[in-house]
């Protein structure tokens, strides 16, 4: 037997009720349901739909983009699931009044754009150009999945705007040279002798060209970039920056971008940290990327300013472990790049092992190096490994002992590795506990979706 919805549905029979749900929400006097996350709710009536109350919107009121625009950008703030809860409505929207009426496409095609599975063809009905409001509206609808979707759809954004191309090409040019224009001028563009600066909310790049590497070119681009994260700025994005020099971390095959070059050189200069720290707090979010580097590594925003204070002073090892609380653990592997850098850099002992641990935990299957085994071949290092076992279940502490011993970890054969007295320690870390033996005080975090701010700026003794 069906359950019972908390909130209706259905817009026959109760289109006086959502006029009244229009109205509160072009008033800012409607909410998302308490108890569903596809509802809203105003005083004194019936929870309904979100979906329904949107068709309602469309059926009832002639287009009007500016009118259109304003509904959605209220409705993203009452709804539960911001703009994620009717994206979908505005898919069908598309659907119905654009690519239908200007494509060929076949009824059982559902999946391109989210509207077909294959790219419809253009047909010879003439673009009536009383529909170009709606393809800023279309662009509008690409922008928002840009800046408030999942990462993967800019993917849908940019199919979006592919379709309004092929009708009017001028609309994404202006696009391309000017972003949404929903962002004041002075946060999306800076220009001085040295150096300018350009944002594009609606593609999500960020353009620095810089004339040298002054500590203060670095002061101004940062703040730049900074003062556009604390916008709504897409959370998925690119840097590319130029400058006489490109510097680079002392990374081997650490993949080179934009954002690389900007933070190795920003890093140089100890007054500039507390504004790396700053836009790693601003950018670092779960499951949204730099969409320039290779999908095969991915690298979630934030992630070479957190190398690079990672590698100039152990002060910063508590950001670099609060941003692997936010690292999607299942996709990134770029990490493994610096680990080796960082043992080397730091060595093991009782202040770098924590987060030696936490790099080699923050990806599937961290690859062994060996330094990693080097490090581990004395007594201090193995007895400060061997407290950390507890900490972890069995399958997980096999694991950290690939990374670190490589494949011969659970042989004997590691035993050559070893002077017979350290042998023996190893034996003991290695040495599997009961079945149903639990960690009382797991290592393994619980993953947060965005950075933690805290006040890493001072020196941290």
């Amino acid at each position: 037997m069906m359950k019972k919805l908390d909130y209706l549905v259905e817009i026959s029979g109760n289109e006086a009720l959502l006029e009244r749900y229009i109205i509160a929400i072009e008033g800012d006097q409607c909410q998302a349901d308490k108890n569903s996350y596809c509802a809203y709710h105003i005083a004194n009536e019936a929870p309904f739909l979100n979906s329904a109350v949107v068709e309602y919107f469309f059926q009832t009121r002639s287009f009007n983009l500016s009118s259109y625009q304003a509904f959605f950008e209220k409705l993203r703030a009452v709804d539960a699931s911001g703009f994620n809860g009717f994206s979908y409505d505005l898919k069908h929207w598309i659907k119905e009044n654009i690519t239908r009426k200007y494509f060929d496409c076949a009824e059982e095609d559902e999946e391109y754009l989210d509207l077909y599975s294959e790219k419809p063809v253009r047909n010879s009905v003439g673009f009536d150009w009383n529909d170009q409001d709606k393809l800023k509206f279309m662009c509008y609808i690409a922008t928002c999945h840009m800046k408030f979707g999942a990462s993967y759809e800019s993917i849908t954004a940019k199919d979006y705007l592919e379709i309004v191309n092929v009708l009017d090409p001028v609309e994404v040019q202006q696009l391309k040279q000017k972003g949404s224009g929903e962002l004041n001028t002075n946060l999306t563009y800076y220009r001085d002798e040295q150096l300018e600066c350009r944002a594009n909310d609606a593609f999500g790049t960020i353009d620095i060209h810089a004339q040298d590497d002054s500590e203060q070119i670095y002061l101004k681009a940062l703040t730049f970039i900074n003062a556009l994260l604390k916008t709504d700025f897409p959370r998925s994005f690119a840097i590319n920056f130029e400058s006489p020099s490109k510097h680079i971390l002392s990374v081997p095959d650490l993949q080179l971008c934009g954002q690389h070059y900007l933070f190795a050189g920003a890093a140089q200069y100890a007054n500039l940290h507390p504004l790396i720290v700053e836009y790693i707090e601003l950018s670092s979010k779960k499951f949204e990327w730099y969409s320039n580097v290779d999908e095969e590594e991915c690298a979630m925003p934030g992630t070479f300013a957190v190398f690079a204070l990672a590698l100039n002073d152990e002060k910063y090892f508590p950001v670099v472990e609060q941003y692997f609380k936010v690292v999607d653990d299942g996709h990134q592997s770029i990490q493994k790049h610096v680990t080796p850098v960082f043992v080397e850099k730091y060595g093991i002992n009782e202040h770098s092992l924590p987060l030696f641990l936490r790099f080699i935990r923050s990806m599937q299957e961290h690859p062994p190096h060996p330094v990693f085994i080097q490090h581990f071949q004395n007594r201090e290092n193995l007895a400060l490994l061997l407290q950390y076992k507890e900490q972890f279940a069995d399958h997980d502490w096999e694991y950290v002992l690939y990374s670190i011993f490589g494949r011969n970890s659970d042989s004997d054969r590691l035993s050559a590795e070893f002077s017979p007295e350290l042998w023996e320690v190893y034996l003991k870390i290695r040495e599997p506990r009961d079945e149903d033996f639990e960690p009382t005080n797991p290592f393994d975090f619980e993953e947060d979706e965005d950075f933690e701010e805290e006040d890493y700026t001072e020196e941290k003794k």
